[in-house]
């Protein structure tokens, strides 16, 4: 399966073509260099950074998505309701999802990702207010929605920009793994909690929407490096 501009006799956007053709020397080197990037990635900062910074932020989407149908019928919703209200946040997150692509390819993406995690730290203060009402319920759909849409798509595209395209898909995959480590730890401190809290997903909801704020710093400092990691400094 040909999974690249050039086996097209294309070029990614912005690069020359005539300087973005692969040789079958370069062709040949292609997986040894992709072994060897792979590990100088993971001895940087910039990778544990970025993939500690997306892991921290992503506890709360994942909280979300467990628990959300019995955290809006805890706020008085009907199982029925509580279904409906999460197809709202999905659907809300299509809106996100278009404006990342959009905002990606205009603005640095670190402001994006601070965007999205804004919008969920907002849709879970929302939720924690007291009382009865629908402005909980909306303000978590409408925060969620956009923040989880608006994080999706620019991730990958950081790695792609930070890492290049040699080891996209390993660089990739690893930080899904460590993020995944981060997002199975949430759901089950949530579950101990409300369990001790009689069925109270407010303050949960809250702990981790400031969690999204702490990621907020940790990703804001990454610096875009002058080079692809891995490859040799210019004018060296």
């Amino acid at each position: 399966m040909r999974h690249r501009p050039e086996d097209y006799g294309l070029s990614p956007d912005g690069d020359d073509p005539q300087h973005s053709q692969t040789t079958p020397a370069k062709q040949s080197g292609r997986q040894s260099k992709k072994r060897v990037y792979t590990f100088i990635a993971l001895r940087s900062r910039l990778f544990w950074q970025l993939s500690l910074g997306l892991s921290l932020g992503f506890m709360m989407a994942s909280v979300f998505v467990v628990f959300s149908v019995p955290a809006f019928e805890s706020r008085g919703l009907t199982p029925i309701e509580a279904g409906l209200a999460v197809t709202g946040a999905v659907s809300i997150s299509i809106i996100g999802r278009a404006l990342s692509g959009i905002l990606g390819d205009k603005m640095d993406k670190r402001y994006v990702l601070t965007m999205g995690l804004l919008c969920l730290f907002v849709g879970a203060i929302c939720f924690s207010i007291p009382g009865e009402g629908l402005f909980p319920i909306f303000g978590l759909m409408v925060g969620y929605g956009i923040g989880q849409g608006l994080l999706t798509p620019v991730r990958f595209a950081m790695v792609a920009d930070y890492f290049g395209r040699d080891a996209y898909g390993e660089l990739a995959g690893l930080m899904n793994t460590i993020s995944a480590i981060f997002t199975v730890l949430s759901p089950f401190i949530v579950g101990k909690w409300t369990d001790t809290t009689g069925g109270d997903y407010r303050m949960p909801f809250l702990f981790f929407g400031c969690m999204c704020l702490t990621s907020i710093p940790v990703l804001f400092s990454l610096k875009r490096p002058d080079h692809l990691i891995g490859d040799e400094p210019p004018n060296s």
